[in-house]
């Protein structure tokens, strides 16, 4: 498969004229929750090698922000988005852009440009808007899949557990720079209660084992409280911490200091 997936890149190169500076992994491959059915969702970044244009405040009707491409088996799902809107969000602090950059699973990178890129993310990037991300992704899909529903997805348990891991794990730690995405390995590192890791653990190996459908079960009430439950909490957590952490992290400064790098890095591309 990563033989079709340099193949398409190198296509993509030619049909629009770019350079791509990365492509990775962004769905259940990345988390541990792929089954034999798991599709695979790339995410990545490029530029253009017309610099011509990055030269106008204003973008051409005819300029290119977006590729996106699936194949006729819908097995490979591309999305690669142009560095100027990359920076962009990195600068907010995308949570979407961050994980994408700091890919465990990557299938073509021009590693000396995304080290530099990695580096200022790790140094520059808060954890405070991460969490409230992953909290607001976890209470999202629970009102909508979860909350008095008689059948649930497996997916959707097991997507609202990895939000919540991935944001207790950066409660309870500070380094973005050690955040494990694999989600059974989240949750036997974080501070859980010994029901709530064993139900995790459960719904994990049960979408793992998926191997056709839907993947619909009954609802697990146990299961549905605990979340709800471990919400609330999180959500608790956060702001008691939250004033402290953007004090300790000096956001202002920081934000100045990362936009600055980002842009070294944008005019060294496109130069």
């Amino acid at each position: 498969m990563e033989k079709t997936i340099q193949e398409l890149i190198r296509k993509m190169e030619e049909q629009y004229n770019i350079t791509v500076l990365l492509c990775c992994e962004a769905g259940s491959r990345e988390w541990g929750l792929d089954n034999p059915n798991s599709d695979y969702d790339i995410r990545g970044f490029f530029y253009h090698n017309d610099k011509s244009a990055y030269m106008t405040a204003i973008d051409s009707p005819d300029s290119v922000e977006q590729i996106d491409f699936m194949s006729k088996d819908r097995i490979i799902d591309f999305s690669l988005w142009d560095i100027k809107k990359m920076f962009k969000l990195l600068a907010k602090s995308n949570p979407s852009i961050l994980e994408w950059a700091l890919s465990t699973i990557v299938y073509y990178e021009k590693p000396t440009e995304m080290e530099m890129i990695r580096n200022v993310i790790l140094k520059y990037t808060c954890r405070v808007p991460l969490i409230y991300h992953y909290l607001n992704m976890s209470r999202r899909n629970y009102n909508r899949f979860i909350k008095n529903q008689m059948r649930v997805k497996i997916k959707k348990y097991a997507y609202i557990i990895r939000a919540q891991v991935t944001a207790l794990w950066l409660i309870q730690n500070s380094q973005i720079s050690q955040l494990n995405k694999n989600v059974q390995d989240l949750i036997k590192k974080v501070q859980l209660p010994k029901k709530t890791r064993k139900l995790f653990d459960q719904v994990v190996v049960l979408k793992k084992q998926q191997k056709s459908g839907l993947g619909i079960i009954n609802s697990i009430s146990d299961l549905d409280q605990v979340l709800s439950d471990l919400q609330g909490d999180l959500f608790t957590q956060i702001e008691k911490k939250r004033n402290q952490i953007l004090k300790d992290y000096e956001i202002e400064k920081k934000t100045q200091n990362k936009i600055k790098f980002f842009n070294k890095i944008f005019f060294d591309l496109i130069n």
